[in-house]
């Protein structure tokens, strides 16, 4: 059995494959020693399945290739799971390896088993269920094609992904001798990474986008920054936080206020990229006559505003490079409100009033011009949204196909484990806490600083209209809590910084920002929710009233 299960880590070493996340058990103990006996991958081990999931997505994220993440079998299986929901709406390459009872033996009350066959079918791009017979040989002809696939699939260009392979296993599960060396096959299939429009589609859309005069463009969450800027001259373009450094001087940022006015709406906007997160824009443009294109390679588009009438698959920028839009004064009447909405920004939260909007501003103007920001979701990454303006080489990382609060941390140290960059992960109290397990590892913290707003309770549930308007208790949407991370930072071996207000902070900045290269770091801003309520939703009041 062994020289053959050996073939899956021969297989996965030959097609580049390198990160591996193992979480310790029995039933995967084949699995284990044949990837670490290799002795040719970069294997972490993560004892807490749910962080290793997410650790693997960062390390996904950061090298663009399939991290492997391998489990025991049973309840350690589904643990995986919130990590894969992310890593398929993102189309971000897993591998996901889970070990298992053989069939026989399930729902006959066998120790760890549960039925993992297909337990992850509707978020992932494929379930492959190995044979538990490894000796026959049509099974192992089985397993190698199985494995090659896995990895095609996860790989794929256009629609990249997580599968998952269930590996039965029957007893004994260690080897009691050195396995021979047995022959495996590697599958290649040869695929283009572009695509591009015909001659007759370049015409078509050519003629379509002379019926618009506001014509917007709108990117999503990218790893990768699409470089618009130099096709598109003419046509305003509007972004998200999440993605790739860019210079946020060549986009509109501000749209949250932009498109609360009839008159900026665009009567066509075209989208790329994933998942967008403004509610303001989604909601503006639901309730226009606005049309809807999106250009990707995607194997499906979101219609994110319910209107979408055209899913163009090929690169934006062969698209962009093929037509041409003109559309200069609605851009320049976008660019110059754009401007003085960055000035109003800018001198509401000149405010001195302590709260974790302004704590968050005077932190980002304090760190590093280049660094990699990781934001959890909540009001953090809304924050950061508002004032995005003022990043400039900041790559921003966020779990947002999902939009989860369980996996910030972990995966953020996934990410921090494969890049030479310094990493600055911005979290609430309530993400921070879920997942203080990411910390418990052995990955190189050295270079990891955490910013935590600890407002003691989910302050988001004060903002959005609808929990703060019930009657019964807050501590049912709020989750009230009296933590602190100090004990955390002195478990993990991370320096502590404290701060209840703005003067604390800029003491606390200078030595946090110093030593942000060479010590894993936390910096705790603690903060009243009915203070930091009270100022963004007055934030929000004056950037609404803008004219």
């Amino acid at each position: 059995m062994y020289s053959r299960i050996k073939n899956i880590a021969n297989i996965l070493f030959d097609k580049g494959i390198r990160n591996i996340v193992i979480s310790p058990g029995s039933r995967n103990a084949p699995l284990t020693i044949s990837f670490v006996e290799h002795g040719g991958f970069d294997i972490t081990m993560i004892y807490d399945e749910r962080s290793a999931g997410f650790i693997g997505l960062g390390k996904a994220i950061a090298s663009l290739t399939p991290s492997v993440l391998i489990c025991t079998s049973g309840t350690a299986a589904v643990n995986f799971y919130p990590a894969i929901c992310e890593a398929f709406y993102q189309e971000i390459p897993l591998l996901i390896l889970t070990a298992d009872r053989p069939l026989e033996w399930i729902d006959q009350g066998d120790g760890q088993s549960i039925r993992q066959t297909d337990v992850f079918k509707n978020h992932v791009l494929k379930s492959i269920q190995l044979l538990a017979d490894y000796e026959n040989n049509p099974s192992n002809i089985y397993l190698q094609r199985a494995v090659n696939e896995a990895v095609i699939l996860s790989e794929n260009p256009f629609h990249k992904g997580p599968v998952h392979i269930n590996v039965p296993f029957r007893e004994p599960f260690y080897p009691d001798q050195i396995t021979t060396e047995e022959e495996y096959k590697i599958i290649t299939k040869h695929q283009p990474n572009t695509k591009k429009l015909d001659k007759a589609s370049k015409e078509y859309f050519q003629e379509e986008i002379k019926k618009y005069t506001k014509v917007l463009i709108f990117k999503g969450q990218e790893l990768t920054d699409t470089k618009l800027t130099k096709y598109c001259t003419q046509v305003p373009i509007s972004k998200d936080v999440m993605g790739a450094a860019c210079n946020t001087d060549d986009f509109i940022t501000m749209h949250d206020f932009l498109f609360n006015k009839t008159e900026n709406l665009p009567d066509l906007i075209i989208t790329l990229g994933k998942n967008i997160l403004s509610k303001p824009l989604k909601t503006a443009i639901r309730n226009s006559n606005c049309k809807h294109w999106h250009i990707g390679t995607e194997q499906l588009a979101q219609d994110v505003f319910g209107k979408l009438s055209h899913h163009i698959s090929c690169t934006p920028q062969h698209f962009f490079s093929s037509i041409d839009i003109e559309n200069s004064k609605y851009r320049n009447d976008l660019y110059v409100q754009e401007l003085l909405l960055r000035l109003k920004s800018q001198n509401i939260l000149a405010s001195e009033t302590w709260a974790e909007f302004t704590a968050l501003k005077q932190i980002i103007q304090a760190l590093p011009k280049k660094c990699n920001l990781h934001v959890s979701n909540s009001m953090p990454i809304r924050y950061l949204n508002h004032i995005q303006y003022q990043l400039k080489q900041h790559n921003v990382f966020s779990n947002r196909g999902t939009s989860g609060i369980d996996g910030s941390t972990s995966t953020a140290i996934g990410i921090a484990s494969l890049s030479d960059e310094v990493q600055f992960l911005i979290t609430g109290d309530l993400s921070f806490f879920y997942d203080r397990n990411g910390l418990w590892n052995d990955v190189d913290k050295s270079n990891f600083n955490i910013i935590l707003l600890n407002n003691h309770g989910g302050g988001i549930f004060d903002v959005i209209k609808g929990p703060s308007d019930q009657s019964i208790d807050k501590h049912y949407f709020t989750t009230p809590q009296q933590l602190n991370a100090r004990n955390t930072a002195k478990d993990f071996n991370m320096n502590y910084y404290r701060a209840s207000n703005s003067k604390d902070l800029s003491v606390c900045l200078k030595e946090f920002v110093k030593n942000s290269c060479t010590y894993g770091q936390i910096l705790e801003i603690h903060s009243e929710i009915e203070e930091n309520t009270l100022f963004y939703k007055n934030y929000l009041k004056e950037m609404k009233s803008f004219h």
